[in-house]
């Protein structure tokens, strides 16, 4: 099983650079998780404008905030948005292949009936739902006109939506 899953890697180089990125994404949000503390994030949590050093690797903002902690908060969140942004067969799938051994076979009946997926069809739904790209649409909203107007930074609110096959929109 793993000699096809680096055999198929290295047929689709773009694609073995894409896993690799996302995985040393996941293990820069793990381990940075349980080095830095996200507390740091929010402001007058630091002293401002520190310049990078080892107290404070990517350095503090005027607002009292430890830049590497709001990256990490930042990633953190797209992985939970992420993870939330999939169906529930979708989520099934991918813990089925993340809980199985080397004699993984997704498309058998027993992977879908051990992992809820119901029939063996919908866990090659699942799987061609990961691989087809989704056409998002992002719409930012101010919800404090009133801060903008003097000088502040206003609140803004993200609205997902996905196109579907009729062409409206679903929200996500």
């Amino acid at each position: 099983m793993m000699r096809g899953v680096v055999r198929y890697l290295r047929r689709n180089p773009s694609l073995a650079l894409g896993t690799v990125l996302l995985a040393a994404l996941a293990l820069f949000v793990v381990i940075g998780g349980m080095l830095v503390d996200i507390e740091d994030a929010r402001p007058l949590s630091a002293p401002t404008l520190r310049a990078p050093s080892w107290e404070y690797p990517f350095g503090t903002d005027r607002q009292g905030r430890d830049l590497l902690a709001v990256l990490l908060d930042r990633e953190s969140y797209a992985y939970t948005t992420l993870w939330d942004s999939l169906a529930l067969n979708q989520r099934r799938f991918l813990r089925g292949l993340a809980s199985e051994g080397n004699e993984m076979r997704p498309f058998s009946a027993a992977f879908a009936r051990k992992y809820g997926l119901g029939a063996a069809s919908n866990s090659q739904r699942a799987a061609e739902a990961q691989a087809r790209p989704r056409r998002n649409l992002s719409v930012g909203v101010n919800v404090r006109p009133d801060v903008v107007a003097s000088g502040g930074y206003g609140t803004v609110v993200c609205v997902t939506a996905t196109r579907n096959e009729a062409g409206s929109l679903d929200p996500v």
